[in-house]
């Protein structure tokens, strides 16, 4: 396994095909991208080939992972306060990214992804697969996409997004039925919210069941799915957002 350590200041660090180890430095400062896609300041880091550990260090940091099963953390191998970075997974591997302290956004792609936001109000976005989201403290925006997922918004005022998501070759509802569903684990009523995008209300229903609420949705297309919230007694208006 190749070892690849940043410098002092702002680095761009590219993996190699085979299994790395990639350890950001402390901290820096990246002009953002001519296409303002980058967070200001920190590193940008390519994971590349092979099943790679990131630890992208504590300054705003883009990591970028590649083919095979990665492990991506943004709580950074050096000891430091968090800023906040963007964490992306490129491929259909099994990818794990960590989010660590500050507003982190964290996307996932092909293949069941663990997405774990850590301290600070962090975005993440499952895309496609079976996945699992985990907001942890803060105020929280958990979007699973495509696939049977698993939402955790933690502690906060947190936010899950439903609506329609676009894969290669897949467009459709995030939620779907039976087995397909999507599972909230942790809904707390009078907090957290449901989000629904280009769902109308009257497409939306759910039902009070032993263990929980089962909220049913119907897409423009006729297409149907279904959100377990576990655990929750009951389910009110004022829970839910249509956007």
């Amino acid at each position: 396994m190749a070892t690849i350590t940043g410098l002092a200041g702002a680095d761009r660090l590219r993996g190699t095909p085979g299994d790395d180890r990639v350890l950001g430095d402390p901290a820096g400062t990246l002009p953002g991208d001519p296409a303002g896609r980058l967070p200001e300041g920190g590193n940008l880091i390519l994971a590349l080939g092979g099943d790679d550990i990131v630890f992208a260090g504590y300054g705003r940091d883009t990591v970028q992972g590649g083919a095979g099963d990665d492990t991506i953390s943004g709580a950074g191998f050096f000891p430091g306060p968090g800023q906040g970075g963007a964490f992306l997974a490129r491929d259909d591997g099994a990818d794990r990214l960590l989010g660590g302290d500050g507003a982190d956004a964290i996307q996932g792609a092909g293949g069941d992804d663990t997405l774990d936001g850590g301290a600070g109000h962090d975005l993440l976005l499952g895309e496609w697969g079976a996945d699992r989201l985990a907001g942890g403290d803060g105020d929280d925006v958990l979007v699973g996409g495509l696939g049977a997922d698993r939402l955790e918004g933690g502690a906060g005022h947190d936010a899950f997004v439903f609506g329609f998501t676009a894969a290669p070759g897949a467009f459709g509802l995030d939620a779907g039925l039976g087995a397909a569903r999507d599972t909230v684990l942790d809904f707390a009523q009078g907090q957290d919210r449901l989000r629904f995008e280009g769902i109308a209300p009257e497409a939306v229903s759910w039902d009070i069941r032993a263990g929980g609420v089962l909220v049913r949705i119907t897409g423009f297309d006729g297409s149907q799915g279904e959100i377990w919230l576990r655990g929750v007694a009951g389910l009110g208006e004022a829970d839910v957002f249509y956007a």
